[in-house]
């Protein structure tokens, strides 16, 4: 169930992020922030797993903010939605984490 009027775009982030987090169809969803961006690699703005690197490409997609329920998802994509990456706040902390503990001492991010 949405409580707004999604684009086609919108509502295949939705899904995207109701699959990847095994919610159900009937829970609430609205975008809370959805613009076109120009992400500056692989990685659509967020921190890669260690051990991962991404390619310095530039890439159109769109930065979008999503509610399910009681969570809000942080969800990046290219333009033509072949790629869709979806995030917690909790999730992305963790993951900032993880990636920081393993980079050399002498290593930026």
């Amino acid at each position: 169930m949405t409580t707004n009027t999604l684009t086609p775009t919108q509502s295949k982030m939705i899904d995207h992020v109701r699959k990847q987090y095994n919610l159900a169809d009937d829970t609430t969803a609205k975008v809370t922030q959805f613009q076109l961006t120009m992400w500056n690699d692989s990685s659509l703005g967020f921190p890669l797993p260690p051990r991962r690197a991404s390619v310095q490409v530039m890439t159109f997609g769109y930065d979008c903010t999503i509610e399910i329920g009681e969570t809000q998802f942080i969800v990046h994509t290219n333009e033509s939605l072949s790629r869709i990456i979806a995030h917690t706040e909790e999730s992305l902390a963790k993951l900032s984490a993880q990636r920081a503990k393993n980079l050399p001492a002498n290593a930026t991010q």
